[in-house]
């Protein structure tokens, strides 16, 4: 009953406010970052620990404009995630998987060329490896253009202050 209730709420509703709504924990394959967003990778959700913890907002990635089709194989793609750079643009991210030898490669790297294609004359468009998303010193030199050098300042646990932002979720 409580759940029919929030889906009688009306459109726009996502999977994890249902989920939080009903009391049900998150299963399957997502990750979750600091703020309680579900990321599809452990790099995704490292990525938003790092940001979180330096107050820099930030939110999952919407779906590219349509003129993608037009470039692509797919019909639709959806960035990983934008953040709010200090000059108060929004920044489109894609975190890239580094597998090439993985399930599906082919389609991946095609789909990946579509994508940066895409994006080559987006100046707020950033590409990131996903290896380049475990790391402290490493995401704080990438992002420095965009939101200068922070240090952590938000810590939820007492843990925090001692474990890299970019661990918090592993």
């Amino acid at each position: 009953a409580a759940a029919a209730g929030v889906l009688r709420e009306g459109p726009g509703r996502t999977w994890d406010q249902l989920q939080k709504a009903v009391g049900a924990l998150p299963q399957g394959r997502f990750v979750e970052s600091r703020n309680g967003l579900r990321w599809l990778s452990h790099a995704e959700a490292s990525l938003s620990n790092f940001l979180y913890s330096r107050g820099i907002e930030h939110r999952k990635g919407e779906r590219y404009p349509k003129q993608f089709a037009e470039v692509s194989d797919a019909k639709y793609a959806i960035y990983d995630l934008h953040f709010k750079a200090k000059d108060g643009a929004w920044i489109d991210v894609e975190v890239w998987g580094d597998n090439p030898k993985g399930q599906q490669a082919e389609k991946y790297a095609r789909r990946r060329g579509h994508k940066e294609e895409f994006n080559q004359g987006n100046q707020n468009f950033l590409g990131i490896s996903h290896k380049s998303c475990y790391s402290d010193t490493v995401l704080t030199v990438l992002l420095a253009p965009y939101i200068g050098v922070v240090a952590p300042f938000r810590f939820d646990k007492p843990s925090d202050v001692a474990i890299p932002s970019t661990h918090w979720s592993n």
